[in-house]
This record gives structure tokens, sequence and C-alpha cells, in this order.
């Protein structure tokens, strides 16, 4: 979990930011590579054993930084009004290794690798802290549990704050918005 602080008004809140669909586009190539291997994506389990044995540094390496992801990572870190870490899953240590050496050659925000079987809310506590997500069923879970959810998409979704830049996290109002949302 990220740093907290003790003395009332120095609590910061937590920011975890997902990596697959955040950071970098590697979902997208990834269900691309699945589907030239006929792999169902609602068969869980072929899905799985595909990310356990898919050359993760490859993907990576071919997968684009999204909207200048790194560069607000490191300009939060800096504002240091936010814990700032990277919350992602993982389905093998290879997996976890290239993402770690990744993110390292351009931040170093601390990083949280969590076994795909285990839920980010049960890694982390949500509790008033903040998830920048692609995925919907991370961020139901994240708001179930106390925490504030942010929408990373292209795309209006009414039931989250939606965003396609991490430079949200540096506007004033931006803890505002997220009550908004939350209140609606």
């Amino acid at each position: 979990m990220c740093k907290k602080y003790t003395r009332k008004e120095n609590v910061k809140k937590d920011i975890y930011i997902d990596y697959d669909g955040v950071v970098r586009q590697t979902m997208s190539i990834a269900y691309e590579m699945m589907r030239n291997e006929h792999i169902d994506l609602k068969d869980r389990p072929k899905v799985i054993s595909f990310f356990e044995r898919l050359d993760w540094y490859y993907l990576i390496s071919i997968s684009l930084e999204l909207n200048r992801a790194y560069y607000f990572i490191n300009q939060i870190i800096k504002e240091n009004k936010y814990n700032v870490c990277i919350l992602t899953k993982v389905n093998s240590l290879n997996e976890m290794s290239a993402k770690l050496i990744d993110i390292r050659k351009y931040s170093d925000v601390k990083t949280i690798c969590v076994p795909n079987i285990i839920d980010k809310t049960d890694a982390v506590n949500p509790g008033g802290n903040i998830l920048i997500d692609d995925y919907s069923g991370n961020l139901f879970s994240w708001e179930a549990k106390g925490g504030l959810s942010v929408k990373f998409t292209e795309n209006d979704d009414d039931r989250f704050l939606c965003t396609s830049s991490l430079g949200i996290c540096l506007q004033d109002n931006f803890e505002r918005k997220l009550i908004r949302k939350e209140n609606k």
C-alpha cells in the first residue's frame, strides 16, 4: 500500500493507476493476438493460459504508451498531493518482470503487482482512495468498498468520471469532480 501520513492535515489520498489500458495499450494488442489464435475471449482458462505463456517483453515493446502516461505519473508524484501507485494484475512472473522493467525505465512510481486470482480491492484498501482503470468490473468493486473510481476511456460512461489522460489528476478541481460524480 502507498505510504499514509498520520497527521490529519497531511493525510493524502492514494491514487492507484492500472497499467494495462491506462499506461500501455497492451490489452487491445493481446486480444487481437488471441483472436488470431482463435481463442474465445470468454473462455477464461484459455485466456489465462495465453497470458501465462505470452512473451510480455515483446507485447510491451509493441504497445504504445497511452497519452503521455509516464509524464503525468511523474508530474503527479512531483506535485506531492497524492500517494501514487501503479496497481496491476499479473498472470505470471514473466508478466510482472516485464511490467516492472518498463515502469522503472520511465518512473520511480511505487508498483503493486496483484496475482490474477486476487481482486485489487483485496490487495490494497480502496476506502476513500482513487482507482484509475479502464475495466468497469474493477471500478465497481472499488466503489463497493468505499473507493473513488475514474474510468480511463475515450468514451462517455455515465456510471463513472471518465478521462483519457492522467493529467486530470493535476487539475485543481479533480477531487470535486469525483465527489460530484459519486453523489449523483
